[in-house]
Protein backbone atom coordinates (compact mmCIF):
# COMPACT_ATOMS: atom_id res chain seq x y z
CA UNK A 1 0.00 0.00 0.00
CA UNK A 2 0.73 3.46 -0.42
CA UNK A 3 -0.04 6.62 1.28
CA UNK A 4 -0.29 10.26 1.26
CA UNK A 5 -1.97 13.33 2.35
CA UNK A 6 -4.42 15.28 -0.33
CA UNK A 7 -5.49 19.07 0.43
CA UNK A 8 -8.11 21.39 -1.58
CA UNK A 9 -6.50 24.87 -2.24
CA UNK A 10 -9.27 26.61 -0.13
CA UNK A 11 -8.57 24.77 2.70
CA UNK A 12 -10.90 22.08 2.94
CA UNK A 13 -10.67 18.83 3.59
CA UNK A 14 -11.42 16.30 0.46
CA UNK A 15 -14.63 14.22 0.60
CA UNK A 16 -14.86 11.97 4.42
CA UNK A 17 -14.71 8.93 1.96
CA UNK A 18 -14.47 7.97 -1.46
CA UNK A 19 -13.16 4.79 -3.13
CA UNK A 20 -12.27 4.54 -6.84
CA UNK A 21 -11.06 1.04 -8.62
CA UNK A 22 -8.86 0.81 -12.03
CA UNK A 23 -7.42 -2.27 -13.64
CA UNK A 24 -4.12 -1.17 -15.19
CA UNK A 25 -1.99 -3.58 -18.03
CA UNK A 26 1.58 -3.76 -17.93
CA UNK A 27 3.70 -6.40 -19.92
CA UNK A 28 3.98 -8.29 -16.78
CA UNK A 29 0.65 -8.78 -16.08
CA UNK A 30 -2.84 -6.88 -15.13
CA UNK A 31 -3.17 -5.04 -11.32
CA UNK A 32 -6.06 -4.02 -9.65
CA UNK A 33 -5.92 -1.08 -7.99
CA UNK A 34 -8.43 0.98 -5.35
CA UNK A 35 -7.65 4.51 -4.08
CA UNK A 36 -9.51 5.65 -1.39
CA UNK A 37 -9.71 9.20 -0.41
CA UNK A 38 -9.98 9.65 4.12
CA UNK A 39 -10.47 12.82 4.96
CA UNK A 40 -6.82 14.48 4.18
CA UNK A 41 -5.54 11.13 3.43
CA UNK A 42 -5.29 9.46 0.64
CA UNK A 43 -4.08 5.59 0.34
CA UNK A 44 -3.88 3.24 -3.15
CA UNK A 45 -3.76 -0.92 -3.00
CA UNK A 46 -2.41 -2.29 -6.03
CA UNK A 47 -3.06 -6.57 -6.25
CA UNK A 48 -0.91 -8.07 -8.72
CA UNK A 49 2.27 -6.93 -7.99
CA UNK A 50 5.42 -9.42 -9.09
CA UNK A 51 8.16 -9.42 -6.88
CA UNK A 52 10.36 -8.10 -9.26
CA UNK A 53 8.92 -5.11 -9.62
CA UNK A 54 11.13 -1.73 -8.38
CA UNK A 55 10.01 0.44 -6.17
CA UNK A 56 9.88 3.15 -8.40
CA UNK A 57 7.18 1.35 -10.73
CA UNK A 58 4.71 0.79 -7.53
CA UNK A 59 5.37 4.54 -6.80
CA UNK A 60 4.76 5.15 -10.00
CA UNK A 61 1.45 3.38 -10.26
CA UNK A 62 0.10 4.47 -7.23
CA UNK A 63 1.18 8.52 -8.35
CA UNK A 64 -1.20 7.49 -10.91
CA UNK A 65 -3.87 6.81 -9.28
CA UNK A 66 -3.79 9.13 -7.02
CA UNK A 67 -3.64 12.20 -9.17
CA UNK A 68 -6.84 10.21 -11.00
CA UNK A 69 -8.26 10.52 -7.86
CA UNK A 70 -6.84 14.17 -7.31
CA UNK A 71 -8.25 15.25 -11.04
CA UNK A 72 -11.65 13.78 -10.12
CA UNK A 73 -12.13 15.87 -6.91
CA UNK A 74 -11.08 18.98 -8.63
CA UNK A 75 -14.42 18.10 -11.17
CA UNK A 76 -16.84 17.26 -8.60
CA UNK A 77 -15.79 20.13 -5.96
CA UNK A 78 -14.80 23.00 -8.70
CA UNK A 79 -11.65 23.70 -6.69
CA UNK A 80 -7.62 23.01 -7.13
CA UNK A 81 -6.88 19.97 -5.43
CA UNK A 82 -3.31 18.27 -4.53
CA UNK A 83 -1.70 15.45 -3.43
CA UNK A 84 1.67 13.97 -1.65
CA UNK A 85 2.91 10.83 -1.89
CA UNK A 86 4.64 9.79 1.61
CA UNK A 87 4.93 6.30 2.63
CA UNK A 88 5.51 2.62 0.55
CA UNK A 89 4.27 0.12 2.97
CA UNK A 90 6.12 -3.08 1.37
CA UNK A 91 5.03 -5.62 4.20
CA UNK A 92 4.39 -5.48 7.80
CA UNK A 93 7.64 -4.71 8.79
CA UNK A 94 8.57 -2.16 5.98
CA UNK A 95 7.98 1.11 5.61
CA UNK A 96 9.76 2.99 2.73
CA UNK A 97 9.46 7.01 3.54
CA UNK A 98 9.30 8.85 0.00
CA UNK A 99 11.22 11.58 -0.31
CA UNK A 100 10.53 14.10 -3.09
CA UNK A 101 13.19 14.04 -6.05
CA UNK A 102 15.15 17.43 -6.85
CA UNK A 103 16.71 18.65 -9.59
CA UNK A 104 20.00 18.43 -9.99
CA UNK A 105 22.50 21.89 -10.22
CA UNK A 106 23.12 23.02 -13.72
CA UNK A 107 25.28 25.60 -14.24
CA UNK A 108 25.68 28.94 -11.86
CA UNK A 109 22.68 31.80 -13.51
CA UNK A 110 25.17 34.11 -12.98
CA UNK A 111 22.45 36.72 -11.78
CA UNK A 112 21.05 37.40 -8.33
CA UNK A 113 17.24 36.22 -7.37
CA UNK A 114 16.54 40.59 -7.59
CA UNK A 115 17.29 40.48 -11.44
CA UNK A 116 15.20 36.90 -11.54
CA UNK A 117 12.04 38.15 -9.59
CA UNK A 118 11.99 40.94 -12.08
CA UNK A 119 12.65 39.22 -15.16
CA UNK A 120 9.61 36.58 -13.75
CA UNK A 121 7.59 39.79 -12.85
CA UNK A 122 8.05 41.20 -16.75
CA UNK A 123 7.46 38.08 -19.10
CA UNK A 124 4.29 36.18 -18.83
CA UNK A 125 5.58 33.36 -20.92
CA UNK A 126 8.71 33.16 -18.44
CA UNK A 127 6.27 32.75 -15.56
CA UNK A 128 4.47 30.01 -17.51
CA UNK A 129 7.57 27.63 -18.37
CA UNK A 130 8.68 27.86 -14.76
CA UNK A 131 4.98 27.00 -13.48
CA UNK A 132 5.40 24.36 -15.82
CA UNK A 133 8.99 23.17 -14.24
CA UNK A 134 7.63 23.76 -11.35
CA UNK A 135 4.31 20.94 -11.82
CA UNK A 136 6.92 18.36 -13.13
CA UNK A 137 8.46 18.37 -10.30
CA UNK A 138 5.68 18.33 -7.90
CA UNK A 139 3.95 15.51 -10.13
CA UNK A 140 6.22 12.96 -11.69
CA UNK A 141 3.69 11.01 -13.24
CA UNK A 142 2.60 13.79 -15.85
CA UNK A 143 6.28 15.32 -16.16
CA UNK A 144 7.68 14.98 -19.27
CA UNK A 145 4.51 16.47 -21.14
CA UNK A 146 4.67 19.31 -19.09
CA UNK A 147 8.89 19.70 -19.12
CA UNK A 148 8.58 19.52 -22.30
CA UNK A 149 5.87 21.92 -22.80
CA UNK A 150 7.88 24.22 -20.11
CA UNK A 151 10.70 24.34 -22.93
CA UNK A 152 8.22 24.86 -25.69
CA UNK A 153 7.21 27.85 -23.72
CA UNK A 154 11.26 28.95 -23.91
CA UNK A 155 11.66 28.05 -27.84
CA UNK A 156 8.69 30.67 -28.29
CA UNK A 157 9.37 33.31 -25.70
CA UNK A 158 13.17 33.61 -27.27
CA UNK A 159 11.76 33.72 -31.22
CA UNK A 160 9.20 36.29 -29.94
CA UNK A 161 6.23 34.54 -30.67
CA UNK A 162 2.72 34.09 -28.82
CA UNK A 163 0.99 31.09 -27.39
CA UNK A 164 -1.00 30.25 -30.56
CA UNK A 165 1.82 30.29 -33.23
CA UNK A 166 3.51 27.03 -34.25
CA UNK A 167 7.47 26.56 -33.50
CA UNK A 168 9.21 25.44 -36.61
CA UNK A 169 12.20 23.80 -37.52
CA UNK A 170 14.07 27.06 -38.08
CA UNK A 171 12.49 28.35 -34.89
CA UNK A 172 13.97 25.47 -32.81
CA UNK A 173 17.49 26.12 -34.79
CA UNK A 174 17.03 30.03 -33.93
CA UNK A 175 16.40 29.25 -30.15
CA UNK A 176 19.42 26.47 -29.62
CA UNK A 177 21.66 28.98 -31.24
CA UNK A 178 20.89 31.77 -29.37
CA UNK A 179 20.70 29.88 -25.57
CA UNK A 180 23.65 27.44 -26.31
CA UNK A 181 21.50 23.97 -26.42
CA UNK A 182 21.23 21.45 -29.08
CA UNK A 183 18.26 19.39 -29.87
CA UNK A 184 20.20 16.06 -28.84
CA UNK A 185 20.39 17.27 -25.03
CA UNK A 186 16.48 17.58 -25.52
CA UNK A 187 15.78 14.05 -27.56
CA UNK A 188 15.20 11.82 -24.60
CA UNK A 189 12.89 14.07 -23.07
CA UNK A 190 11.11 14.07 -26.20
CA UNK A 191 10.80 10.57 -26.61
CA UNK A 192 9.45 10.56 -23.64
CA UNK A 193 6.80 12.82 -24.59
CA UNK A 194 6.01 11.10 -27.88
CA UNK A 195 5.64 7.96 -26.05
CA UNK A 196 3.26 9.34 -23.56
CA UNK A 197 0.81 10.89 -25.63
CA UNK A 198 -0.40 7.82 -26.61
CA UNK A 199 -0.82 6.76 -22.79
CA UNK A 200 -0.53 7.79 -19.79
CA UNK A 201 0.84 4.71 -17.94
CA UNK A 202 4.80 5.14 -19.58
CA UNK A 203 7.38 3.35 -16.83
CA UNK A 204 10.71 5.56 -16.55
CA UNK A 205 13.12 4.71 -13.52
CA UNK A 206 14.43 7.51 -10.86
CA UNK A 207 17.39 8.00 -12.17
CA UNK A 208 15.62 8.91 -15.96
CA UNK A 209 13.02 11.28 -14.21
CA UNK A 210 16.37 12.88 -12.71
CA UNK A 211 17.63 13.94 -15.44
CA UNK A 212 14.40 14.81 -17.09
CA UNK A 213 14.56 17.56 -14.23
CA UNK A 214 18.37 17.99 -15.08
CA UNK A 215 17.86 18.84 -18.98
CA UNK A 216 15.03 21.29 -18.29
CA UNK A 217 16.43 23.06 -15.64
CA UNK A 218 19.52 23.46 -17.97
CA UNK A 219 17.24 25.09 -21.05
CA UNK A 220 15.51 27.25 -18.10
CA UNK A 221 18.70 28.36 -16.66
CA UNK A 222 20.47 29.52 -20.17
CA UNK A 223 17.03 30.74 -21.33
CA UNK A 224 17.14 33.24 -18.25
CA UNK A 225 20.64 33.51 -18.90
CA UNK A 226 20.18 35.18 -22.56
CA UNK A 227 17.28 36.93 -21.72
CA UNK A 228 18.99 38.66 -18.83
CA UNK A 229 22.06 39.54 -21.06
CA UNK A 230 19.93 40.75 -23.48
CA UNK A 231 18.30 43.29 -21.21
CA UNK A 232 21.33 45.35 -20.10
Amino acid sequence: MVSGTMSLSNGELPGYFSSMSESIRLVTGELSCEGTILGGHVFVRIEGLQEEMLDDEVLRIAGYIMDNLALTQTVTAGVGTSYTIENYWKDAGLVLRVMPEKAPPVEDLGHDEKELFGLISDSAQLRYAIRDFNQGMVYCQDSPYLFYRAIETLARLVCEKDDFQNIGKKDWKSFHRQVGTTYDELKELHNFVKRQRQGPNIYFTKSQYIEMMRVTRLFLTRTIQFLLEESY
